[in-house]
């Protein structure tokens, strides 16, 4: 008897959790954002936006791939992605949409993706999910890494990165391509 009650109290107990983490929680995100004036397409359940981005996917690979009016374009971004340039048309540059449980925060106004990387902590950065998945990949360069690591790695290369280096540094695609001058 005993054993059977605390099972039934085990089982409540994780699926009140499931029910907040899964349910209550995102619902709650999404009414703070949409105060805000935050909007983005509904997610369902568990699949988030999934389903909505792999029919805008399916569409499009079926297409020219990168070819616009018989000529090849080099906006590759809404070629790849063209579920977030069909959103921000209907939402907005700011708009929210959900990766299964997952909420993803599009910024498209430069301004204010500028504003929040100068106001906010080193650790607003890359997610642990990417630098797991990454992370054979890229190692732990400053693509995927945050925090103090990223500011050491950023501010060793920073110097080089200076505009009067790139300019002074010769090119050979400038010497192959340009005309002499001279």
């Amino acid at each position: 008897m005993f054993l059977t009650l605390a099972l039934l109290l085990a089982l409540y107990s994780v699926l009140t959790y499931l029910f907040k983490l899964l349910w209550i929680k995102p619902r709650r995100l999404r009414s703070r954002l949409s105060s805000q004036g935050i909007g983005g397409p509904t997610p369902s359940f568990l699949l988030g936006n999934l389903v909505e981005i792999k029919r805008s996917l399916s569409t499009t690979f079926s297409r020219k791939f990168m070819v616009k009016d018989g000529q090849v374009t080099h906006d590759w971004a809404h070629s790849l992605f063209p579920f977030l340039n069909n959103w921000a048309k209907q939402y907005g540059p700011n708009y929210m949409f959900w990766a299964g449980i997952l909420p993803v925060l599009y910024l498209g106004e430069h301004d204010l993706v500028k504003e929040i990387s100068l106001c906010t902590s080193l650790d607003l950065g890359k997610s642990t999910f990417l630098q797991k998945f990454f992370g054979p990949l890229f190692g732990q360069g400053l693509l995927t890494s945050n925090g103090l690591s990223w500011a050491y790695q950023r501010k060793i290369i920073a110097p080089e990165l200076n505009l009067v280096k790139i300019k002074v540094q010769p090119s050979p695609t400038r010497k192959n391509h340009l005309p002499d001058t001279n």
